[in-house]
């Protein structure tokens, strides 16, 4: 039992092998584009995530800075009322 391959068998099979190999180069082609998508998607996730961070915290701070100046603002306002109620203890002596 000898097996025999024609000429048209053989061109047909590496044609057809070389379709498949094509195909097979396509898909792996395709799965690396989306990995190398996947990981830019996750460097945008974590610098976004570093960003609003960053946001966050000069938020507060502003936030926190606002206070103190209300405060500040409170107390040269009490201290200008002292002083002028003085001014005028004087003026009146």
């Amino acid at each position: 039992m000898s097996m025999s391959i024609t000429l048209f068998e053989g061109i047909v099979l590496l044609f057809i092998t070389g379709v498949f190999g094509v195909i097979w180069w396509g898909v792996k082609r395709l799965i690396k584009v989306n990995d190398d998508e996947a990981k830019r998607l996750d460097n945008i996730d974590k610098n976004l995530s570093k960003i609003f961070e960053r946001l966050g915290k000069s938020e507060t701070w502003m936030e926190m800075h606002t206070r103190e100046d209300d405060v500040r603002h409170a107390e040269v306002k009490r201290i200008y009322i002292d002083l002028k109620e003085e001014i005028g203890k004087l003026n009146n002596n």
